[in-house]
């Protein structure tokens, strides 16, 4: 039972903003506006009023859900959906929007209380921060298409690396994709988040990295089956009733 409370504290959406903070100090400068855990409606419609289209997060949620961007703070069904998580949750995450200009996450193993990386991913998400679909290719021109557009990044994920192992190496052991993004900032520079989400759990990155290795080419994702394309391949069994299917498209 204490194990299992552990795992929860550590799944806890606060632990990414420790994480975050943790690899601030490491690089003696901020790197991206750190999140806010509010426990109070009226604080949370205010940082929504202050931050337009900012992000609202339950505590505990994953691939995507638990989030809202608020577009309206203070509609009815913005304070219903954080009244409801501040009663099942007892807190949310506030996030500023930042100007997206790609969503990756580095692919970690945590083993005998030490963090390695295995991987890289680089994916898409919509305009809710939902997963829609993961690049296919070799881990070198995954962290090219990073280090394009911010060439110190090899040095903020050693700095990841790092904060993830001193906070949850000793508790936790296996898969877990701590997720990362560039964005644009107020004078037109590339910046990036070094923290947005850690994942304790094998995630949809360590599918296409693995996917990658195998010397595959394209692009993953989890569709509806009556969306499955003429030149795409079903990864999981479409049996009567069978809904939704993993499906990998080669790239032409």
């Amino acid at each position: 039972a204490q194990g299992i409370e552990a795992m929860r504290a550590l799944s806890h959406r606060r632990t990414s903003i420790a994480i975050h903070r943790a690899i601030e100090r490491m690089a003696g400068e901020p790197l991206s506006p750190i999140p806010v855990e509010l426990n109070e409606i009226d604080e949370i419609n205010r940082f929504a009023q202050h931050n337009s289209g900012c992000y609202v997060k339950s505590p505990w949620s994953g691939s995507g859900r638990g989030i809202f961007r608020v577009l309206q703070p203070g509609a009815r069904d913005f304070t219903q959906w954080c009244t409801g998580v501040l009663r099942r949750q007892g807190s949310v995450m506030c996030e500023v929007a930042l100007e997206r200009v790609a969503d990756f996450a580095i692919e970690l193993r945590l083993q005998g209380g030490r963090c390695s990386v295995c991987g890289h991913s680089v994916f898409r998400s919509d305009f809710h921060s939902q997963y829609q679909s993961g690049m296919v290719d070799s881990d070198e021109a995954l962290v090219d298409i990073i280090e394009r557009q911010y060439p110190d990044f090899k040095e903020v994920e050693a700095m990841a690396v790092r904060a993830v192992e001193q906070m949850v190496g000793d508790a936790y052991e296996g898969f877990a994709g701590l997720d990362m993004l560039l964005y644009r900032d107020d004078h037109g520079e590339i910046g990036i988040d070094p923290c947005v989400e850690l994942n304790l759990r094998p995630t949809m990155g360590l599918v296409t990295a693995a996917m990658g290795r195998r010397d595959m080419r394209g692009r993953f994702a989890v569709l509806p089956v009556e969306q499955l394309r003429p030149d795409s391949k079903a990864l999981t069994p479409i049996l009567p009733g069978t809904r939704y299917c993993a499906t990998y498209t080669p790239s032409i």
